[in-house]
């Protein structure tokens, strides 16, 4: 009887779940919106009073909620708690899906659909008859719930096993003293041709690497140059030998860093220094070892040339020399299969590593025999990378990352660490950068040397570790390296490691950041944030940042020239310290909101695209070309030449608008061209001073639109065609449209920028265009003001001078000019914008009826795109027929399905412009249509002058009058052509100078029968004659 009682016990036991364990879930994610205060989290907090709640004005079902785990045995049952009080939400239908650590992408049902009652008590799903081993994901559909909503008290898994899924099994070898067999050579004095104050050549010497040596500044410079060297003298008693010399660059900026240095060498007994090896240092921070080809012995001094350094100074905080003494390998028992340690001989057993006498290598070689020596991250072969400011001086960006090659080892302050390095670093500058990135504005980055074999290293200030070898070869043999010292932390390379090597390393508690490495850019980002928005795979977001590192370098023109850098970008992110470029890479500030840098879906989605924007603004700063596309007043615009095309792109609003177009700006969605507009179109002015960035800015995006979306409106492959490889590059010399911004860019880069002034690199950047594109855009940049005069001082960070001559723009036009290039086929570019890409692009033209679709209330005019299509602006202009604003199509709202205009009590017609810069009459309070002209022409053709005009309309018009001039300012009457009177339809007219000898202006005049006259002092027309004289702007 007691057995039968005692079965029974258990078996109640079992199903009421008291042998269950409860599992803890990482955390979830749902795939709608929550109410506020009521998001997913309540359903992990523990608390039956909490609920998880979709919003309230939203449909919720299907929802689809996620809980993550890590380092679980498995999962054999899930409870779910409905709210405690009211059925909104419970859910009914339930499907249950899961992924495992060693798949976590592929998701497999569990089991039967759930159907669960409509009421408050527990619901229970038991699988333990066939548990979810080693889980990752677990996903619940919930496709019936009650009245739409989603809704959740708390949310328990179980498991039958307890303990965890993965020991945390580390090497620590221990504190073994293993010191570094070379030996110090001292210098017993210092002196050098060219000090400054208290940077005398004996702080080289002193070994305290915070003074330094540093050449005059003051009162005057000494200018570091090949003609005219730093030369550093160190002198030596009791004849030493020197093998190699290490060279430490000062700790903290780095004017003065060494680039082509001589060694010279005086032995005992000589007069005279002797010429021993040049070396290029580079301008590199890190100490640069520097080994002589032999051993020199008996030495009495060392001379030092610095030929060139760093801003044209020459500066050192410590010049070491050595005594080179072979690593005693007997010390490490012969087991070991090479000269790095990387691993034992095979068949090697437990009595061979037992008789080892050395600590050190018998704890490193036990680590290896039990498997828990970490080859992954101790035993790596680390890339070459260009010099990184000499690769920027070429492609003139800025420098790119110096944190390429991360180690993913964490290494503690004042510990000893013992690495074994290749050969490479005989002939290469290697060193072991440490960095602690952790705290925004309290950077600490030391490096110190790697020689051939074995090192000894001592850290100052705990941090992570990078291997830096920067070299001008970038094909030069990578260099294998064994650290058998540090904490593993973690690397995710994107081309090497999987969704489980990304769960290990974000619950790796080592350190709070990990180097996360794409192919064209490396993150730091803190483990925390990225676990909780990327929770078993980080591939996605590293591939978003490759994508938009990889299009920069496509626009500049690196991928069609062959020129793809190997070096990184680099970007940090903190908790502070805003959004910026500059310092150690981009720095994006978590406060600014989590989502915008660590998830996808955030960076892409959230804010309307915004933060995608910021991303590609902030790596554009990386990017943009200099001085050529960053003259002063170009900080916060050619920049945007990026983020522009990203958010155009990859936005929530792909190939409909970016910020420009539907950004309140002034009061209204899409001001900022409103802005630019009366600035450059109607007020005429200079570029350089409108009044807006933005304003700036949509000028380059204008020709990105033009030349890389619409083909240039001669059906030319678009951009992402050309990278893509779907349409190739076109043949005999034609131009290569969708690439201009790279054609452009690939001759700045070759240009010598010495001496050239902001307003000239303004004017190169015109002509640049108009040869990349093979268009004479002359027309264009006038109208956007950049091909005027002007002589300011601009505030741009820094301030400086911007001056363009009248003499400057003739030049620049004659230039252009010179080379027949055909004129675009649009002759109203600076009307473009994403909402009219389609009518350009097709040519489609503006297409409605007078009135029609028009409704007029408050000083504004609401247009519908369904009455009025096509359209590129609308042009607003009053009684007397002045221009008073221009506004692009769906102004005024973000659906681009209508226009608001402004239209105050002084407007009276609305001109439709086609792309084409032909123009319809929207819209008039007058009760008669005025004279409307769509184009004035003027060419040569057999020795005479053709001039040719239309008009959409016209309003008593009695006659039209022509005016001919040689100077663009006096103007003499040649002909008259009668008019139509009144008539709603379009005419065309043509004059033909025969009289035209020499290059003149032309400019027509319109009379109406009561006697008033219009002068079209705005559409004055040059036409180049026998004299071969260049055209000039006469406004």
């Amino acid at each position: 009887m007691k057995y039968i009682i005692l079965f029974c016990a258990l078996l109640f036991a079992s199903i009421t779940g008291y042998s269950q364990n409860l599992v803890v879930s990482e955390g979830a994610q749902s795939k709608r919106a929550s109410q506020p205060g009521a998001d997913v989290s309540k359903m992990l907090d523990g608390d039956n009073s909490t609920i998880y709640h979709s919003k309230w004005d939203t449909n919720a079902i299907p929802d689809t909620v996620d809980f993550y785990f890590y380092n679980v045995k498995s999962i054999n049952e899930l409870r779910y708690m409905p709210r405690p009080a009211g059925t909104n939400g419970i859910w009914q239908s339930v499907d249950v899906y899961y992924t495992t650590i060693d798949d976590p992408q592929t998701f497999i049902k569990k089991g039967a659909t759930q159907s669960w009652a409509n009421d408050n008590t527990l619901k229970t799903f038991n699988f333990a008859a066939s548990p979810i081993a080693k889980p990752a994901i677990i996903r619940l559909v919930i496709s019936n719930a009650t009245d739409n909503f989603s809704s959740c008290a708390e949310i328990k898994f179980y498991s039958s096993e307890t303990g965890n899924l993965y020991s945390d099994v580390t090497c620590d070898l221990g504190s073994h003293t293993l010191s570094d067999p070379d030996i110090k050579v001292l210098a017993s004095s210092a002196t050098a041709n060219t000090a400054n104050g208290d940077g005398l050549a004996s702080y080289s010497i002193d070994n305290d690497r915070n003074t330094m040596y540093h050449s005059r500044y003051s009162p005057s410079k000494f200018e570091v140059s090949p003609s005219n060297p730093a030369i550093l003298t160190y002198n030596f008693t009791n004849n030493p030998t020197i093998d190699y010399l290490v060279y430490y660059p000062r700790l903290i900026g780095d004017n003065g860093n060494f680039g082509e240095v001589e060694v010279l060498y005086k032995l005992n007994g000589q007069t005279t220094f002797t010429s021993l090896l040049t070396n290029n240092i580079a301008f590199r921070s890190a100490p640069s070892i520097i080994t002589f080809p032999s051993t020199l012995q008996n030495v009495v001094a060392i001379q030092i040339i610095v030929k060139t350094g760093a801003g044209g100074f020459a500066s050192c905080s410590e010049m070491m020399f050595y005594k080179k003494q072979n690593f005693d390998n007997s010390i490490s028992g012969g087991i070991f299969n090479d000269d790095l340690y990387t691993a034992l001989k095979p068949g090697t057993t437990q009595a061979q590593v037992d008789a080892i006498s050395n600590s050190f290598f018998k704890a490193m070689a036990n680590c290896m025999m039990a498997s828990t020596y970490n080859y992954r991250y101790r035993t790596q072969e680390y890339q070459p990378h260009g010099i990184v400011k000499t690769l920027a001086a070429k492609n003139k960006t800025a420098p790119y990352s110096e944190f390429e090659n991360p180690t993913g080892i964490y290494f503690d302050s004042g510990s000893e660490v013992i690495i074994f390095v290749g050969p490479q670093a005989a002939s290469h500058s290697i060193s072991l950068k440490v960095a602690d990135l952790t705290v925004h504005g309290a950077y600490v980055i030391n490096s110190y040397y790697l020689k051939p074999g074995f090192n000894s290293v001592s850290i100052t200030t705990g941090g992570l570790g990078y291997i830096d070898y920067f070299t001008d070869n970038v094909s030069a043999t990578p260099v294998k390296i064994n650290i058998a010292s540090g904490k593993i932390n973690g690397v995710f390379d994107v081309t090497k490691d999987s969704p489980a090597d990304w769960m290990w390393m974000a619950h790796n508690t080592v350190h709070p950041k990990i180097d996360l490495v794409g192919k064209y850019i490396s993150l730091l980002y803190d483990k925390d944030l990225l676990k909780k928005y990327n929770p078993t795979d980080i591939r996605p977001l590293i591939s978003l940042y490759d994508s938009v590192v990889n299009i920069q370098f496509q626009q500049m023109g690196f991928g069609k020239y062959n020129i793809m850098p190997k070096n990184r970008m680099f970007a940090i992110a903190h908790h502070t310290g805003g959004l910026y470029a500059g310092g150690v890479g981009m720095h994006f500030d978590y406060s600014w909101g989590e989502e915008n840098y660590v998830s996808v879906q955030g960076i892409l989605n959230k804010d309307d695209g915004d933060n995608i924007w910021g991303v590609a603004h902030e790596l554009g700063h990386y990017n943009q070309l200099r001085p050529s596309l960053k003259w002063i007043g170009m900080t916060e615009v050619t920049n945007n030449i990026y983020s522009t095309y990203a958010q155009f792109t990859m936005g929530p609003s792909k190939y409909v608008n970016i910020r420009y177009e539907r950004e309140n700006e002034g009061g209204v969605i899409g001001g900022s061209y409103r802005n630019y507009f009366n600035d450059a179109i109607i007020s005429k002015k200079n570029f350089a001073a409108q009044s807006s960035v933005r304003g700036n800015s949509i000028s380059f995006w204008q020709l990105q639109l033009y030349y890389q979306f619409a083909g240039a409106l001669r059906g030319a492959p678009t951009f992402e065609e050309r990278i893509s490889g779907a349409k190739p590059a076109p043949t005999n010399g034609d131009a290569d449209y969708a690439m201009w911004l790279g054609d452009m860019m690939q001759v700045q880069r070759g240009r010598n920028d010495t001496g050239v002034s902001n307003g000239q690199h303004a004017l190169n950047y015109v002509k640049d265009a108009c040869d990349a594109v093979k268009e004479d855009l002359t027309d264009y940049f006038l109208k956007i003001g950049l091909l005027k005069a002007i002589d300011t001082t601009i505030v741009d960070y820094t301030s400086q001078t911007y001056k363009i001559t009248q003499s400057d723009v003739d030049a620049t036009i004659a230039s252009i000019k010179a080379k027949n290039y055909p004129a675009p086929v649009s002759p109203v570019i600076y009307y473009l914008s994403a909402h009219s890409l389609n009518a350009f692009k097709n040519k489609l033209l503006a297409d409605g009826i007078y009135k029609q679709g028009v409704v007029e209330s408050n000083n504004q005019l609401t247009i519908s795109h369904s009455d009025w299509k096509n359209v590129v602006v609308y042009e607003i202009y009053d009684t007397a027929d002045k221009l008073l604003e221009i506004s692009i199509a769906g102004m005024g709202g973000t659906t681009n399905m209508q226009t608001i205009l402004s239209y105050p009590a002084n407007a009276d017609y609305v001109w439709a412009v086609s792309y084409d810069g032909s123009k319809k009459l929207v819209y008039a309070r007058s009760a008669v249509l005025p004279v409307a002209l769509i184009s004035f022409d003027a060419k040569l053709v057999a020795n005479a002058a053709e001039l040719k005009w239309s008009t959409s309309s016209e309003k008593n018009n009695k006659k039209f009058e022509l005016y001919s001039s040689t100077d663009g300012v006096d103007f003499t009457k040649i002909a008259e052509i009668v008019g139509n009177g009144t008539k709603e339809t379009p005419t065309n007219y043509q004059y033909l100078d025969k009289s035209f000898k020499q290059s003149a202006y032309y400019k027509l005049v319109q009379i109406d029968f009561n006697g008033t006259t219009t002068s079209y002092d705005k559409e004055v027309r040059f036409v180049k004659g026998l004299d071969n004289r260049a055209d000039f702007d006469p406004s």
